[in-house]
């Protein structure tokens, strides 16, 4: 355990003319040395003082301390005693790095994190559940969080304090954490990810995802739930990776359920195949050709939100499709 101090309370001195100073004992648990001699010395205090600062201990755990006052020739007064249990310790926050699977319930939170680094692919394996914690920051080398059939990925935002998921290179959230100085965050890797679906599910509200090439996929296998809900997706500027401009794309090659709902994608496309999921109360910006939906067998349960004004920016192949529904 991490080192911690106790500061207790000042005591009062007896009030007698030829006191010394008092002699501090300490014990584990909340059993107080019985002697002078007993448990372990913390400090001998000289009169007048009536203070002291233990920085001998660890955080959460039981300590009794035991005070005796005694007087230059040696005269001991009987003892007075406190309990006190310490706290954590305060933390220093850094940024925390996270690779390899997760194998029990795991939550991030910015308590003591400026940002989670993922410098190569976190799995979420079946029965295990990761939740992001409101006001996280995530930042993505190349490949963040693979999550297979069973495992499942919360993004529990709030409007006030979003789950920020950026690339390594962005030193406008969590500062540095590459250390490389002032860099440009457009300059990225190649089919960048933050969370891949392979039969895995997500759970995402609030969510701010910027500067990955596919902040979201499933291709291989299709994912189970995909919920998403009052997130922004954007691109600030194509994304140069090795040579190649990208732009993002949230592609969905295969879902089992959810909806995506009161979204806002900037300079990222969406793209459904084989995922009729209720489609809602987004808005595209600077995304050229920013809905792609294709390869269904149905999409009666895809409502996509007519625009006020202007065209229907929707690439539409409708091969195999019986019903779309465009909501009034």
């Amino acid at each position: 355990m991490a080192n911690t101090a106790v500061s207790g309370p000042p005591w009062t001195n007896p009030g007698d003319a030829d006191l010394a100073g008092v002699v501090i004992r300490r014990a584990g648990g909340d059993t107080a040395p019985g002697s002078p001699t007993g448990g372990e010395l913390v400090a001998e205090v000289a009169a007048p003082l009536a203070s002291h600062t233990d920085t001998g201990v660890v955080a959460e755990a039981t300590y009794t301390y035991a005070l005796f006052a005694h007087d230059a020739a040696g005269n001991i007064a009987a003892l007075a005693s406190v309990t006190v249990t310490t706290s954590n310790a305060p933390c220093q926050r850094a940024p925390q790095h996270v690779s390899g699977a997760l194998t029990a319930d795991t939550t991030w939170t910015p308590d003591c994190t400026t940002a989670y680094i993922l410098n190569s692919t976190v799995t979420v394996p079946s029965g295990v559940t990761l939740t992001i914690a409101a006001g996280t920051v995530v930042k993505v080398a190349a490949r963040g969080l693979t999550v297979t059939s069973g495992g499942l990925v919360r993004l529990a935002g709030t409007a006030a304090a979003p789950v920020v998921v950026t690339a390594l290179r962005d030193d406008s959230v969590g500062g540095d954490t590459n250390g490389d100085g002032p860099s440009d965050p457009a300059v990225g890797v190649s089919n960048s990810s933050f969370v891949s679906l392979t039969g895995g599910s997500l759970q995402a509200t609030h969510a701010d995802i910027r500067r990955l090439v596919f902040p979201v996929i499933s291709e291989y296998e299709a994912a189970g739930e995909v919920s998403i809900t009052d997130s922004t997706f954007s691109t600030p500027k194509p994304i140069n990776a090795g040579g190649s401009v990208m732009s993002g794309r949230l592609y969905l090659g295969g879902c089992g359920s959810g909806v995506i709902s009161g979204n806002r994608f900037a300079g990222t496309q969406q793209e459904l195949a084989r995922c009729s999921i209720p489609v809602e109360n987004s808005t595209f910006v600077q995304t050229p050709d920013p809905l792609a939906v294709h390869q269904h067998d149905d999409l009666s349960s895809v409502a996509l939100a007519r625009p006020t004004a202007g065209p229907c920016p929707l690439i539409l192949d409708t091969r195999g499709v019986s019903t779309l529904r465009l909501a009034a």
